[in-house]
């Protein structure tokens, strides 16, 4: 007998990045996996629009990319942000220099803070790949 467990998240849960960084999320919706798809793909364009694309791109040569490349690239690093800012109530293991006594800072999570950490490609693709792993699973495991 094949059937769908619904056994995905309904409280928030924390999600370990790796490198002692951790953020506690909300659980994952198709509305708002939706939504923040629709807007990222929405700010993409605007930003290739208003040329903001070639100073985002900063060090790599976009001659060779093609503007829909470019859209999709943007598109990927504010979906992740979004979602980050959306999903993200709490986290640690993010610093920011040394206090007075020489220990790490924690930087206070704010939008602008998320924003930054997704714009490392290394930890965009960490977040976004745990935290749809388990509905991935749920796929995996002949459930989808």
């Amino acid at each position: 007998f094949m059937g769908l467990r619904l056994n995905t998240k309904t409280e928030p849960y924390w999600l370990e990045l790796d490198y002692g960084v951790a953020h506690k999320v909300r659980p994952l919706s198709s509305a708002m996996t939706a939504s923040i798809r629709a807007k990222a793909d929405r700010l993409a364009k605007s930003m290739l629009e208003a040329d903001e694309a070639e100073r985002l791109a900063g060090l790599i040569d976009d001659e060779d990319l093609t503007e829909k490349e470019i859209v999709d690239g943007l598109s990927e690093m504010y979906f992740a942000i979004l979602l980050a800012q959306a999903a993200t109530i709490e986290w640690r293991g993010w610093f920011d220099g040394k206090d007075e006594s020489g220990r790490d800072k924690p930087v206070p999570l704010s939008d602008e803070a998320l924003a930054a950490a997704m714009r490392q490609p290394f930890m965009a693709r960490l977040f976004l790949g745990k935290y749809f792993m388990p509905y991935g699973e749920v796929i995996e495991e002949g459930n989808g």
